[in-house]
């Protein structure tokens, strides 16, 4: 017998029994069944993925002066769930579940039951519960009052989270400036998809968005980390510059980005929900190792801004296989596991973050460093010096000294040519063949004649000639590493658009033919 003696709330999960049978069990028949009930001995109940029905039974004596008590199990992918209060004044049941329309009028997604009970009046509850979705919740008897407070921090707190939410989302769309758009937007969906797989998993976005769409909410959750895997793997492909590691790692990182597609199918079908979620966790996990070889693969380069992105992922392949042992039932049932993972995922995202900023700062330090090399180049390139240096008159070059400065007055010219050089060496935008000063200037925010201005006053050189510097820096760079490759494959993987203008660049620039500079590191690579 569970005495209430005031009020708050009280998980009694090890006060209660229960009995697992088929479906033809009904309340008239299991209030007379002595027999197979066994004890919980657990702070929460947990029967894995079952095909049997479960019954859950505890008494309970109201001493105290509140009359209003709530029942509350947390876990609102329950199919049927329904209660039944029995006492001497009369009886009280409620039936609902995840595969029931939630009342307008519920406080939130998952299962609770409001009753009444007198001061000195006892009663036997009776639970039953029907799904093919993980079994796992503590128990709870709260008070009126304390459930209101509950459901209040509930609600706030997942408001709260929807309020970070969105302002992460507006920090990488507007404010980072070392992304291209394609990698803001993958990480923007990847957080809204991510966030809103646990909001309609474990949240109450079913009770605000789809309370009469049943068929909806079995499927919204897990279309949601269909698409998250999608766009995250996308987006972690060209972040951790996979193309740099190979053409086999960048092909195996588009087939993982498209198996999550895969998993669509399973939700139509007639797999049990326990293959399903092990499918699901199996694929995450592949994905986050995957994750985890290419940040150790940067960091093994000296970039160390992705150490806080690997530390995350390891975290979340940890809580992964966990939830999934646990889910299994190899490992017992722990709050800890399942919410370890949501947890995970916000700590993730926070240090995706914090590497975006360490990032900065380490380019901050390296531009100069960067704009010392491009001189170096230039100073190096007869031909290049030549094409840089225009002879003009005293006349037309202060004439053209005096546009530049009003062009450029209200600008720190030395930050954006800096800028100008963190973006060639970070994002590699020339490696596309339409990369043109339009998309530089966007890059910048400035308008397309400051950009060009800039480059040519204070790097000394002009956009086009900057793009080929670059372009045939790469080309050289790939020579070196891939003694194999075709040459126009390297011509293309270097921005050129025909093997004849990546002909002509390289010879005006390096002095020799592409042939003939792969003949030149093949010998020097002869001891």
């Amino acid at each position: 017998m569970i005495h209430l003696e005031s009020g708050g709330m009280f998980n009694i999960s090890k006060r209660i029994e229960f009995l697992s049978g088929n479906q033809s069990l009904d309340i008239a028949s299991v209030t007379k069944k002595e027999e197979g009930w066994l004890q919980n001995t657990s702070s929460v109940f947990d029967r894995g993925f079952s095909n049997q029905v479960h019954w859950i039974r505890f008494q309970i004596k109201n001493t105290s002066d509140l009359t209003h008590w709530y029942l509350a199990l947390q876990n609102n992918r329950m199919n049927f769930v329904d209660f039944h209060v029995l006492k001497k004044t009369g009886n009280t049941e409620l039936h609902t579940g995840d595969h029931l329309p939630i009342p307008a009028k519920a406080k939130a997604s998952f299962p609770y039951m409001d009753f009444t009970l007198g001061h000195n009046e006892a009663a036997v509850i009776y639970i039953r519960i029907e799904t093919d979705s993980h079994i796992g919740f503590p128990v709870h008897l709260i008070s009126s009052e304390d459930f209101g407070s509950f459901i209040y921090a509930y609600q706030t707190y997942q408001l709260g989270f929807f309020s970070v939410i969105v302002l992460y989302i507006i920090l990488h769309l507007f404010f980072n400036r070392f992304l291209n758009l394609k990698l803001k937007i993958l990480l923007a969906a990847a957080v809204f998809f991510g966030y809103g797989y646990f909001y309609f998993l474990y949240g109450d976005g079913n009770r605000l968005f789809l309370s009469d769409m049943v068929s909806f909410r079995e499927y919204i959750p897990f279309l949601s980390l269909v698409f998250f895997g999608f766009c995250f793997t996308l987006f972690i492909k060209d972040y951790l510059r996979f193309y740099e590691m190979g053409q086999y790692y960048n092909w195996f990182a588009n087939t993982l980005a498209c198996s999550f597609f895969l998993l669509i199918p399973l939700l139509f079908s007639s797999v049990p929900n326990s293959i399903q979620s092990s499918i699901r966790s199996f694929d995450v996990m592949i994905m986050y190792c995957f994750m985890i070889y290419g940040g150790i693969a940067n960091l093994l380069k000296k970039r160390y801004w992705v150490f806080f992105s690997i530390f995350a992922w390891v975290i979340i392949f940890l809580f992964s296989m966990a939830s999934t042992l646990m889910l299994l039932h190899f490992i017992e049932y722990s709050i800890i596991f399942e919410q370890g993972i949501f947890f995970s995922f916000i700590v993730e995202f926070v240090l995706v973050l914090v590497s975006t900023i360490y990032r900065y700062r380490q380019l901050e330090k390296d531009r100069i460093v960067f704009q010392e090399k491009l001189h170096t180049l230039i100073l190096e390139n007869k031909d290049l010096q030549k094409s840089s240096n225009v002879f003009r008159d005293e006349n037309s070059f202060e004439n053209e000294s005096t546009q530049y400065d009003k062009r450029t007055s209200r600008i720190d010219r030395h930050e954006i040519a800096k800028d100008i050089i963190g973006i060639f060496e970070e994002r590699k935008p020339y490696l596309e063949e339409d990369f043109d000063l339009g998309d530089l200037s966007r890059f910048c925010g400035l308008r397309i004649d400051q950009v060009s201005a800039i480059i040519n006053n204070e790097l000394n050189t002009n956009f086009r000639t900057l793009v080929n510097e670059y372009r045939i820096k790469e080309a050289c760079r790939l020579i070196r590493e891939t003694s194999n490759e075709n040459l126009l494959e390297i011509a293309f993987a270097s921005g050129f658009g025909s093997r004849t203008a990546f002909n002509r660049t390289f010879k005006n620039t390096i002095g020799i033919s592409p042939q003939d500079f792969r003949k030149q590191q093949i010998l020097n690579a002869i001891p």
